[in-house]
């Protein structure tokens, strides 16, 4: 009798079993359920499920928090964009993006974590620019905050 480890995809999940090769089912323990999920607005890879510190016994990371977009001014011929970064966390930088009508987000500015506004001076066609914000702590980014937008002529 042999033992046999297998492991199976399903739907983003990794399933690790382990058993023997008599009667060709699994009769040995199985094993544990893993996974990873990116969040539909395109943000990083993040660890799903319940597992609370993984194999090392070391407790999770703390989700980082998302900043709250305020407002978007007209100012000289372009736009100005304020946003609250989140008081539960110290960001370690802030990225602004960025996106014009019909195009998709982009990284316009990486700000220093505390830094909570900025002038955009590039944002001065006859358009509708949409901006939205996250924080980045470490490696682990907060989720997109909420999107606001303007066009500098109107």
């Amino acid at each position: 009798m042999r033992n046999v480890v297998w492991v199976v995809m399903v739907s983003g999940a990794v399933i690790v079993g382990c058993g023997d090769d008599k009667g060709g089912g699994s009769s040995g323990t199985s094993g544990t359920t893993s996974s990873t999920s990116a969040s539909s607005s395109g943000g990083d890879p993040q660890p799903a499920g319940d597992d609370a510190g993984g194999s090392s016994g070391a407790p999770a990371p703390q989700a980082v928090p998302a900043p709250t977009m305020d407002r978007l001014v007209k100012m000289g011929g372009a736009l100005h964009v304020m946003w609250v970064n989140p008081a539960s966390a110290a960001c370690d930088a802030i990225e602004l993006e960025r996106k014009a009508d019909g195009e998709a987000f982009a990284v316009a500015y990486t700000l220093g974590g505390s830094i909570d506004n900025k002038h955009d001076g590039q944002a001065t066609k006859d358009t509708t620019y949409t901006y939205r914000t996250r924080c980045k702590v470490g490696a682990a980014y907060s989720p997109y905050s909420n999107e606001i937008a303007r066009n500098p002529m109107k």
